[in-house]
């Protein structure tokens, strides 16, 4: 029983003696006291502008800095809280515990550690946690990093011992404090247990370039810092090694530590409910593309956290032993040592008043004695009562208890020797704040009796639940002298009760979320997608041929089919999205955040239903045989709360009965306009794939040429000509391609037939000195054994790989720039060429651009396009071509038209070109008759 006074102190369950009471000139002094406290507070709510409402943000940058970045969530409260003007206002820790101590601000964001001291000392109460982005998720928990470096083979928590140090300061909860909680509970203790402990303090890159340059074997990091700094190019992920690795499903970033609440926002004593709700509910409803949460780089507010395991681990670490609430007898000393002083003196003056007036007392105890012989049948008889199958725990006014019955003892493992002289935080299971425990006290001392559930602690560390009964008892002269406290552990009646919610919220056979539990997160998701205005889409899955199993080989049979599928669709979606089965073999898949456009929130939809589609297709092997249970799928697609959770499901499976009629094992969407663009992507996708076997790919070919017009070579350009429809735009094939790997075979037959024609020019006197670029697509690039398959192509064939160019995008190169440069010096080895094409529309760094191994950059044409028009092209492409010269690259420029944007780039020292001025794509035998004529 865990019980507190509403100052956070425990609360006792006993009296004083009637005899003599100095509760009265006690009185008069506490009442002195909140008669100042109440005229205080009377002068801070007075000192706040009418209307006005003050919100203390902790600052770690400048004062500026931290109100700028605050000051649009400022305005989106006052839209939301009409009649109230927010300021915004930055302070340091110092300072902002100054102005909660004076109450002259209303609302706090602050750190989780500030949070805690603030709670105890003046308690403020959280109404949200705030939501950063990591790695492009909203969290609302943070954590701690213990790494090294990679080649130092540092895996274990027990490695870091007799090891050198590295963290950010001795109070920082991300930096230095969570990690040395999880040492300690490896029983590594700082800094006694290493070599040496170093703070260096903030950026807390200091601390990754100590460790990076073997200043430091071991570092501290907040979680988020080796990824932004990777993100930078600051860093490379492989040089270090994390420490303790955890694996958290909703966290993205590299941890070592428990996760813990991220930064709170803090409401005073003293401000009105109706406003405190108001701004809370504002805070939630901000939109993650806000104004407000842009500036403030978050994605928005949750509810409150736990910030209960956090006190702890502080109040274990003696974090904060003198600005915590709770701590030991040290600190006490330590930190009242003259209040100590006066308080004993004047418990030595209690003391010798006390004797005098035992002394005068003696005379009646002798008279009392005669009535406690009268009172003893009575205890026996109570005693009897006192043994019954509830706990029952009797304690005086100063919180220690007196007895205890053996139903207490077998609920919660300590005998009666152990509880007795103890205080009921004995049992504390730190599940309940200080708010829980001061609604309990001031039930008890307005109306004499608390009732309702609470969580404590067995002997052995195991938590459990009790409905507990406390109940005040009055002396004669109306003065709380006892507490009683009856029990009944309820654990398994708990335990039912989840298994019955269980029941009505789970499908029993597949543990999937049953229609009813389904139903309601669907109307979660559209609350959710009204307010993001982003797409969500629901599945809708049958079985095609599950009857036929159910009837042949029995139910039993059927439901391991069920059950398999389950597995398959959870397998498919991951955490992304809600399986449920609705009963038989129907069930459903909810996807939401599909983006605010809606042909690409059909696309995502699309590709997740081909890959149900692909793995509920795969066989099912049953009694000893091999049977086939394809599926088919409807799909509908909402963005806000016009229909209803019921409605889309229906419209969801009247989708999935189109798609049955549309000869099954295939996806049909609801929406009739977005199901013809899916046809035609699927029929497109279709005769792609047998685009190769028929035939259909041939390549032309754009010459390049000299600043005299000499035809110099030309670039391989990829056509289809699929038999059922006339020529097809790369534009809309090449993406398919890519998205479907078809890129990887197609990409190698246009190395082959390039590789071949190269082999026939340079049989020809005339073309013998040309060269052939080929454009390598990312996916191509970055597969294994690319460079053995350009060796091969050329040893096949026969071509020259002097004259062969392959053409790479920007984009190529930051996917991973190491391989892609040990990549291109591998190709460079064998002899061909290299360039980089649509140069200066992507985001390569020059860093990484001098150490390509290219031979050639190449303009794009959007570049192109307008010079001569527009000055900030013409700077580009002269930057380009300058750039080139200093890197002693070839440039040619693509994309050109006419004759005066010819001039300009050869004016500007451009000598290559490619473009319809000169020549459009052609088959080969026309690149030959140019030969002909030229030559």
């Amino acid at each position: 029983m865990q019980i507190q006074r509403s100052d956070g102190r425990p609360l006792g369950y006993g009296g004083r003696s009637a005899r003599w009471r100095p509760e009265g000139w006690l009185r008069v002094v506490l009442g002195a006291i909140l008669s100042a406290l109440l005229i205080w507070s009377m002068g801070a709510a007075l000192a706040v502008e009418a209307g006005t409402v003050r919100i203390g943000v902790l600052a770690f940058r400048s004062l500026e800095q931290t109100e700028a970045r605050w000051q649009e969530t400022a305005r989106a409260l006052e839209a939301a809280v009409p009649g109230q003007r927010f300021q915004i206002v930055a302070m340091h820790n110092e300072a902002l515990d100054a102005a909660v101590a004076e109450g002259s601000v209303d609302f706090v964001l602050t750190q989780p550690e500030h949070y805690i001291i603030l709670r105890n000392q003046h308690g403020l109460t959280a109404l949200a946690t705030l939501m950063p982005l990591a790695g492009g998720k909203p969290v609302a928990q943070f954590g701690g990093v213990i790494f090294s470096r990679a080649q130092d083979g540092l895996r274990d928590l027990h490695d870091v011992a007799g090891k050198r140090v590295a963290a950010l300061y001795p109070n920082s909860l991300g930096g230095f404090r969570i990690q040395q909680w999880e040492l300690v509970k490896a029983g590594i203790n700082l800094p006694s247990d290493v070599a040496h402990l170093e703070f260096l303090g903030q950026p807390q890159d200091n601390v990754v370039s100590a460790v990076l340059q073997g200043r430091a074997d071991v570092g501290f990091v907040r979680t988020g810092v080796l990824e932004a700094m990777a993100a930078e190019g600051a860093l490379r992920l492989e040089q270090i090694q994390v420490i303790n690795p955890q694996s958290a499903k909703v966290f993205p970033q590299l941890l070592s530590t428990q996760l813990y609440p991220e930064w709170p926002f803090l409401v005073r004593r003293g401000v009105p409910k109706e406003l405190s709700k108001a701004v809370t509910l504002a805070l939630l409803n901000i939109a993650p593309d806000s104004p407000a949460a842009y500036t403030g780089q978050y994605y928005g507010f949750s509810p409150p956290g736990d910030y209960t395991p956090l006190e702890a681990v502080l109040l274990r670490l003696r974090a904060h032993p003198g600005r915590l609430q709770h701590f030991g007898l040290a600190d006490i000393v330590d930190k009242y040592a003259l209040p100590l002083v006066v308080g004993l003196s004047l418990l030595l003056c209690a003391a010798l008043a006390g004797a005098w007036l035992l002394f005068q007392d003696r005379r009646r105890i002798n008279a009392a004695l005669h009535g406690l012989e009268q009172a003893e049948a009575a205890q026996r008889i109570a005693a009897v009562a006192f043994e019954t199958q509830e706990g029952i725990v009797i304690t005086d006014a100063s919180n220690r208890i007196l007895r205890v019955n053996q139903a207490f003892t077998q609920v919660t493992g300590y005998s009666a020797a152990e509880a007795e002289g103890q205080t009921p935080a004995l049992l504390k299971s730190g599940r309940h704040d200080a708010l829980f425990y001061q609604h309990m006290w001031s039930d008890l001392q307005n109306y004499g009796r608390w009732q309702g559930e609470i969580w404590n602690r067995r002997k052995n560390g195991e938590i459990y639940p009790e409905w507990l009964t406390v109940t005040a008892v009055r002396d004669p002269a109306g003065q709380i002298c006892h507490y009683v406290a009856i029990f009944t552990d309820v654990t398994e009646r708990k335990a039912v009760e989840a298994q019955l919610e269980y029941m009505t919220l789970y499908d029993s056979l597949t543990g999937l979320a049953n229609r009813r539990l389904f139903r309601d997160r669907l109307q979660q998701a559209l609350y959710t997608c009204t307010r993001s205005r982003q797409y969500g889409g629901l599945l809708f899955v049958d079985l095609d041929d599950f009857r036929y199993i159910n009837d042949t080989l029995g139910h039993s049979r059927g439901d391991d089919v069920l059950v398999e599928v389950a597995r398959r669709l959870v397998e498919v979606v991951g955490e992304a999205a809600t399986v449920a089965r609705l009963g038989g073999d129907d069930f459903t898949v909810l996807a939401g955040s599909l983006g605010t456009d809606l042909a690409e929130a059909a696309a995502r939809l699309e590709q997740l239903g081909e890959a149900l589609l692909q793995v509920l297709g795969l066989s099912y092997h049953l009694a000893g045989g091999e049977y086939h249970c394809p599926a088919s799928i409807g799909v509908t697609l909402f963005m806000d709360q016009r229909e209803s959770a019921e409605e889309l499901i229906k419209h969801a499976e009247l989708a999935m009965y189109q798609a049955k009629e549309g000869g099954r094992d295939g996806i049909c969407f609801y929406d009739p306009g977005i199901q013809v663009e899916v046809s035609h992507r699927l029929e497109l996708e279709r005769d792609l794939r047998l685009a190769l076997q028929r035939g259909e790919f041939f390549l032309c070919y754009q010459p390049q040429v000299g600043a005299d017009g000499e035809i110099l070579g030309a670039e391989a350009l990829l056509r289809w000509q699929p038999e059922s429809r006339g020529l097809v735009s790369p534009s809309l094939f090449i993406p398919v391609a890519e998205r479907t790997g078809l890129i990887l075979a197609i990409g190698h037959w246009v190395l082959e037939s390039a590789c071949q024609q190269l082999v026939l020019w340079q049989q020809q006197q005339a073309t013998r000195h040309w060269t052939l670029a080929v454009n390598i697509s990312a996916r191509q690039f970055h597969q294994a054994g690319f460079v053995e398959q350009v060796r091969e192509a050329l040893l096949r064939t026969g071509a020259d790989a002097r004259y062969l160019k392959l053409e790479l995008t920007e984009s190529q190169l930051l996917l991973d720039v190491e391989d892609t440069i040990a990549k291109m010096a591998a190709l460079r080895s064998l002899g061909l060429s290299l360039s980089l094409d649509d140069f200066g529309t992507g985001y390569s760094s020059l860093a990484y651009l001098k150490r390509l191994p290219l031979g050639q950059l190449k303009i794009d044409q959007s570049f192109v396009r307008d010079i001569g028009k527009s000055d900030s092209d013409d700077a580009i492409v002269q930057a380009i071509i300058g750039l080139a010269g200093s890197l002693s690259l070839e440039v040619i420029a693509e994309g050109v038209e006419t004759g005066q944007q010819r001039d300009l780039l050869h004016q500007w020292g451009c000598r290559h070109f490619q473009g319809f001025y000169f020549h459009r794509p052609m088959p080969a035998r026309h690149m030959d008759s140019l030969a002909g004529v030229a030559g």
